[in-house]
């Protein structure tokens, strides 16, 4: 595997500061995927996407979207 873009992997390290857990690995284009801590959200990680910096910004976006643990904050 190609190492990560540097945008995609400040995207992971930021999904994991927010308690997602990054498990590397995967089919096809996939080199991994993000697991929320409330274990309802997935997202996949793509080592070779046609635009990093939007790539890493969809990853931030399903980062800060994810509802499943706002339930459990309450």
């Amino acid at each position: 595997m190609a190492r990560k873009n540097k945008h995609i992997r400040e995207a992971i390290e930021y999904a994991e500061s927010k308690g997602w857990r990054y498990s590397g690995g995967g089919k096809s284009h996939t080199v991994g995927r993000l697991f929320c801590p409330g274990a309802g959200c997935i997202v996949s990680v793509y080592g070779t996407p046609r635009s990093p910096e939007n790539h890493a910004r969809h990853i931030r976006r399903q980062v800060d979207g994810c509802g499943c643990t706002e339930e459990e904050e309450e």
